[in-house]
């Protein structure tokens, strides 16, 4: 003979020997929210869904947004150092001309800190490549994936022609003083946006 008794949500058994069984209630299972594991991620299984019902593709349109986030940081990040290092430029040469302005306002120490602030905001908003031949290294030498190489070169190749066009736009109307007409462009304003290479001798006597 068992009598029962329930006391605190627990049920409390006497068997004929007096001897008490304690039986704890089953309990309702506790929802742990909808699952983000995928099934497979083989190709040839795109129609495959989660196991919350989202089909496959939404992680393939994931990963293709983090792709993009990062060929962003380095358009930006070129954009800005190329920005700031060719506006050092225009600056320290252009202010130079009586015509343009009348004491020279361009020394080695704003054109330091120029190049200087955008390679530090550069890196800041970039993955700290803003340079295709720090990409390229980076894939030969320390396992950075190829399939990224193209798109991180042609991100930092338009980020650096949108800041050195920001650049040109602003001091325009300087650059057309300096040459002497309008829209004139010749080497000596040229090398304010780009690197012309030394003849062999003078770099040869510099190494």
């Amino acid at each position: 003979m068992t009598s029962t008794s329930t006391v605190s949500n627990k049920i409390w058994d006497t068997n004929d020997q007096g001897e008490h069984l304690v039986h704890q209630p089953s309990r309702p299972p506790v929802s742990r929210g909808p699952s983000t594991h995928v099934i497979r991620t083989e190709p040839g299984h795109q129609n495959e869904t989660f196991h919350d019902g989202r089909p496959y593709l939404y992680g393939r349109i994931w990963r293709a947004r983090s792709l993009m986030m990062e060929y962003a940081g380095e358009f930006f990040g070129t954009m800005v150092l190329v920005m700031f290092g060719t506006a050092a430029n225009c600056q320290y040469n252009l202010s130079s001309v009586p015509a343009i302005s009348p004491s020279p306002a361009g020394t080695w120490s704003p054109l330091s800190l120029g190049w200087g602030a955008g390679i530090a905001l550069g890196v800041f908003l970039s993955g700290g490549h803003i340079n295709p031949a720090v990409t390229l290294a980076m894939a030969v030498w320390r396992g950075f994936p190829w399939h990224k190489v193209p798109g991180y070169m042609l991100s930092q190749l338009l980020g650096s022609i949108c800041g050195a066009a920001i650049v040109y736009g602003n001091y325009k109307t300087a650059i057309d003083i300096k040459e002497g007409a309008n829209n004139l462009r010749t080497l000596k304003t040229a090398v304010y946006f780009t690197t012309v290479p030394v003849s062999f001798q003078i770099h040869f006597l510099l190494e």
